[in-house]
C-alpha cells in the first residue's frame, strides 16, 4: 500500500529468481488450477503458522 492506503502493484524486478519462476509458473496455469495453488499454499502458511512458537511470525 502506499501512503494514501491504496494498494500498489510491487515492483517484480527486486524478485529472487526462484520466486520469479514460482510467479512464472503461477501465471501460466489456468484460472482453476491458480485456484487449487492459492487453496494449497494458504494450508501451508497456515500450517507453519501453528509450527512456529508463539509471539514469533
Amino acid at each position: 500500500m502506499d501512503l494514501t492506503g491504496q494498494r500498489t502493484p510491487s515492483k517484480e524486478e527486486g524478485l529472487d529468481p526462484r520466486e520469479r519462476a514460482v510467479l512464472d509458473n503461477y501465471r501460466a496455469l489456468s484460472e482453476e488450477d491458480q485456484a487449487s495453488v492459492s487453496r494449497l499454499t494458504n494450508a501451508l502458511k497456515e500450517s507453519a503458522a501453528g509450527l512456529r512458537p508463539k509471539g514469533k511470525n
